[in-house]
């Protein structure tokens, strides 16, 4: 059993005053999902040894209270990311602190790290901490980086048994190792007495045998099944089709969303009993909004539609409980949307960015109309803007159509390890509020209990 403690020391540097606050936390399950997952996919255990340094080697800080179960392992919505660091040293970026080095050590019971944000970094209201995935030669602890960019790990295969084809997850049954996955085609047909087109989507359910966390006698690293149909639908409708393929909502269904202008028509597959029956189609009514009309750019997640604008500056969010209930996100001015709108299973969305200075980094957005740009940005394409999982699974794996497998320079149908995880959680008996006059360093030590 490992425990955890954590010091959190503040000094301000105008007034010379020193304030401390520690206290004991919760170490979660997370640890129990990411070990088996990358052994069983053939990863090398120096990878991820030490634990400390590496499946908990990082850090992340929120400005709200965290749910302190140990279930709750995923990268939240209720909290907004205020800072984060790893395993490396920072001196660039606002919101990522440096390992302190010399103060980071191993212990006669555990291991103590030590992380210093500035006075010019992580400033803002911190209300918990958590403990996360550290950076190594395949990521950057890059929280915004939502998988291990690592090639061949549980291999998804189409139904021509091959793993060079977009993959477009819908659910994953961690008990048994299923992976239930879509595999569309659009086709169109001419109606000469209307002289209309109409396009058709079929959807072909598929699904695979990939072991993640529990495996049988006889399963071996990156098992190579075929994949076996098991439902088919198709939508028609006139005009152009503009469809956003079937992504999952993280509420029991999946999600089909058309962007049109003003409104909206989506379908909804039920995913939770692995039926897959699709309902009647629902329009929701955006007056006023512009909408982008392209593939990618609107999901549903968790009760929450989410459409980028049409010229890629803002997220309109719309509540389907109450479809007037209306919000717009707005994008920093500098930042254009650059990527496909990605649901998390948090009840957010992930996205990339263009800046007007030609660099890219990533961003979330958050159901109560935040938007967070993450402080790493680069002049080429990276990891943390560019990975986008199409389902994030239970056990805290991802699979999706754009994982871009660098040493093929294609997108292939791997699966990925989640690694923004929640790995401990610290709720502060207070809030503090960081201060540009103030410096801040954390001590967190782990024990063998």
């Amino acid at each position: 059993m490992i425990k955890g403690h954590v010091q959190v020391d503040l000094h301000n540097h105008k007034t010379g005053l020193r304030d401390r606050i520690e206290g004991d936390n919760m170490i979660t399950n997370a640890m129990n999902y990411v070990i088996p997952n990358l052994i069983g996919a053939g990863i090398s255990a120096s990878e991820i040894m030490p634990l400390c340094e590496r499946v908990l080697g990082g850090i992340m800080l929120f400005d709200g209270k965290l749910t302190e179960d140990k279930n709750n392992i995923f990268f939240p919505s209720e909290a907004h990311l205020v800072a984060s660091a790893g395993r490396n040293t920072n001196t660039e970026y606002a919101d990522r602190g440096s390992l302190n080095y010399a103060e980071s050590y191993e212990t006669d019971i555990g291991f103590q790290s030590v992380w210093d944000f500035s006075t010019s970094q992580a400033n803002g209201t911190i209300g918990s901490l958590a403990l996360t995935m550290a950076e190594n030669q395949y990521n950057y602890s890059d929280p915004y980086n939502i998988t291990w960019q690592r090639g061949y790990i549980h291999n998804a295969l189409n139904k021509n048994n091959s793993d060079s084809f977009h993959l477009y997850p819908l659910c994953y049954d961690s008990v048994r190792g299923y992976l239930y996955y879509c595999d569309p085609t659009i086709t169109t047909r001419y109606d000469s007495s209307e002289r209309v087109t109409y396009y058709k989507m079929t959807v072909c359910v598929m699904k695979q045998y990939i072991p993640s966390r529990v495996y049988g006698l006889s399963d071996s690293v990156n098992l190579r099944n075929v994949a076996e149909k098991v439902a088919e639908f198709s939508i028609e409708r006139k005009n152009s089709i503009n469809f956003s393929c079937l992504h999952p909502g993280y509420d029991g269904y999946a999600y089909i969303i058309v962007p049109m202008n003003e409104t909206a028509e989506y379908w909804r597959v039920k995913t939770s009993d692995y039926d897959f029956e699709l309902s009647d189609m629902k329009s929701i009514n955006l007056k006023g909004c512009k909408l982008k009309r392209e593939w990618g750019k609107a999901v549903i997640v968790k009760g929450y539609a989410f459409f980028a604008a049409e010229d890629l500056k803002s997220i309109y969010i719309v509540n389907l409980a109450n479809p007037a209930d209306i919000q717009q996100a707005i994008i920093p001015s500098d930042a254009t949307i650059n990527t496909d709108v990605i649901a998390l299973n948090n009840g957010g969305i992930k996205f990339g960015v263009k800046l007007s200075d030609g660099r890219y980094c990533g961003a979330f957005g958050y159901p109560d109309c935040n938007i967070v740009l993450q402080g790493r940005k680069e002049k080429s394409v990276f990891k943390g803007y560019a990975s986008s999982p199409t389902l994030i699974t239970d056990n805290l794996m991802a699979y999706g159509d754009n994982g871009y497998d660098t040493s093929t320079s294609s997108y292939s149908s791997y699966g990925r390890q989640v690694i923004n995880y929640l790995g401990s959680i610290f709720n502060l008996p207070q809030p503090i509020v960081k201060t540009a006059a103030t410096s801040m360093k954390i001590t967190y030590t782990l024990t063998n209990a």
